[in-house]
This record gives C-alpha cells, sequence and structure tokens, in this order.
C-alpha cells in the first residue's frame, strides 16, 4: 500500500500468540488477514457500502464455518479499523525485523 493512494476496509484475523524463533527468545507470530483496497479518492459513500457489504459476510454462518474450519477467525469492522491494524502489523514486524538484527539479502 502506498499512503495515501488506497482505502482499506473489513479484514479476517487469525492470532497465533508467538513462536520460538533460532537467535531469538519468543517473537510474535504473524497471524494472517485479508483485507480489501481501493483507491485514494473512492468516494466515501462506496467505502461505507463496500464496509457494510464486508461485515456483512463475515457475519455470514457458512463464511464464518469455512473460516473457522482453515485456523481463521472472522472479524469485521471499519476502513478506520483496517487502517489501525495494518499500521500496527508494519509498526510491530518493523521492531521485530530490527531487534533480530535482520538484513536485506
Amino acid at each position: 500500500m502506498v499512503q495515501g493512494r488506497s482505502t482499506m476496509w473489513s479484514h479476517c484475523a487469525n492470532s497465533a500468540g508467538s513462536v520460538a524463533v533460532r537467535g531469538a527468545s519468543q517473537i510474535p507470530w504473524a497471524g494472517v488477514w485479508a483485507g480489501l483496497f481501493a483507491p485514494a479518492g473512492t468516494p466515501a459513500a462506496i467505502v461505507q457500502r463496500l464496509d457494510e457489504a464486508g461485515n456483512r459476510i463475515v457475519k455470514d454462518p457458512t463464511f464464518v464455518e469455512f473460516l473457522r474450519s482453515t485456523g481463521g477467525e472472522p472479524a469485521g469492522g471499519s476502513s478506520e479499523d483496517f487502517r489501525k491494524l495494518l499500521a500496527a502489523d508494519v509498526a510491530k514486524w518493523t521492531t521485530v525485523v530490527k531487534d533480530a538484527g535482520i538484513q536485506p539479502e
């Protein structure tokens, strides 16, 4: 995602706690999330409609059953909720990579 170039909404998430990694004591597990993105400047009314549709989907019993059968847990929310989730993940993993001394190859 490029700052200011997209709009986000809805997500599904699963958290697996933490995992032991060679050379690091305990680091948070990545978990899984999926989200929808739209171009920046998408009219608020359209984002709202997509938000509502996404939130209906994550409450649909068939979808919930499927997601849970694959280890997932449904989570809805607004585009702002998803933006905050993404920002928190970037901050978390930036710290994990830096603290572990991981270098790009």
